[in-house]
């Protein structure tokens, strides 16, 4: 059950505060947020951010073994970019979001997790997302998003490991994707399945996006199953849509539309430095492998 009052000191588990969103705006670098059993029925923006000499700000469960859960049942209260997420982290650095459910959000663009703009070292581990629903042509409802539409900073040394991601539908976007100027990445360890469009996706070259794509990362041991389009039949487990330098290894793909695909749906765009090794690809209704760019024409 949840516990505690936003006017205590929340320094201890007896002067608990009550909200998340409390510890997102109070939290101070190197301290750890332990949140403790329950359903939290909000959205939360995260406002602070660690540093590289106090460490990172980590929000984890309690409980490991009992996670606390974030639900978005009749949640209307937005992020500052206007969409509907969970947990929502703008232009921040050293943050670690670890052991949480978060669960039952509903909106025609919404996210788990959203994650906006430069920054560094921010990591995501051990989350179960699930029941993310609604999305449509004009938008998608995504477990986890990462877009970077500044040129100047890029988003680097993001770490997304051991995140189990199910059952959402982010219809002509994708369940997992890493859009715009990000780097040093690495996505490892996660099991996506049950998505009604692409499973991981790493993209650049989308006109709103600028001219930098995700880059210079790694994509190793995920298993993606059960990912199949609403709208097309042809969504791959892994795909590169314009991205650059990504190793992508180790990784299990099936019962999807498409196993991994290698390619640039925008003009001009080349899918470059791409390597693709010792994955398993198997039962896929269309294709294993696809590598190629795109003809609108």
């Amino acid at each position: 059950m949840v516990s505690g009052n936003d006017d205590n000191s929340g320094t201890t588990q007896t002067n608990a505060w009550r909200t998340i969103q409390k510890a997102a705006s109070k939290a101070i670098a190197g301290s750890t947020v332990y949140i403790g059993p329950g359903t939290y029925y909000e959205t939360v923006t995260i406002l602070v951010q660690g540093n590289l000499f106090n460490r990172s700000i980590t929000f984890t469960s309690l409980m490991p073994d009992n996670p606390a859960i974030i639900s978005g049942e009749n949640a209307t209260v937005a992020s500052p970019d206007g969409t509907l997420n969970l947990i929502y982290i703008e232009n921040k650095s050293c943050l670690n979001i670890i052991n949480l459910e978060l669960a039952n959000l509903k909106g025609s663009e919404c996210s788990g997790v959203r994650i906006v703009g430069g920054g560094t070292r921010i990591e995501l581990r051990n989350l179960h997302i699930h029941n993310i629903l609604g999305g449509g042509k004009t938008g998608g409802a995504m477990a986890i998003t990462v877009y970077n539409k500044n040129q100047e900073t890029s988003l680097s040394k993001l770490i997304i490991d051991n995140c189990t991601l199910h059952d959402c539908e982010p219809a002509w976007s994708e369940a997992l994707t890493l859009n715009g100027n990000i780097e040093l990445f690495q996505v490892t360890n996660n099991r996506v399945y049950n998505m009604n469009n692409i499973g991981i996706d790493f993209i650049g070259g989308e006109s709103n996006m600028g001219a930098l794509g995700a880059r210079s990362g790694q994509c190793y041991y995920n298993t993606v199953w059960n990912i199949h389009s609403s709208y097309d039949s042809s969504a791959a487990g892994i795909y590169v849509d314009g991205g650059s330098d990504i190793n992508i290894g180790k990784n299990e793909v099936y019962n999807s539309d498409a196993g991994i695909e290698i390619g640039a749906e925008n003009q001009g765009r080349i899918a470059s430095g791409m390597v693709v090794h010792e994955n398993y690809i198997h039962d896929n209704d269309k294709a294993g492998l696809l590598f190629g760019g795109y003809d609108f024409e």
